[in-house]
């Protein structure tokens, strides 16, 4: 469970650097794989975690460049 949790927040991270780079695709990317994994962990906490990534930055997505 630890390293599929480590695989789910790796890859936010990820997303993260690349939200900070304004790469919309490369984002939404990074997302669908962290869903995916989480679900194939059955990781509710994963799945959250992915949740609430995606919703913080599609609040934020306006503002990229």
């Amino acid at each position: 469970r630890a390293r599929q949790e480590g695989a789910v927040a790796g890859v936010l991270r990820v997303a993260e650097a690349f939200a900070e780079l304004g790469d919309r695709e490369v984002v939404a990317r990074c997302i669908r794989v962290a869903e995916a994994l989480a679900a194939q962990a059955r990781d509710a906490y994963g799945r959250e975690r992915v949740r609430v990534f995606a919703e913080g930055w599609a609040g934020q997505k306006g503002s990229l460049r």
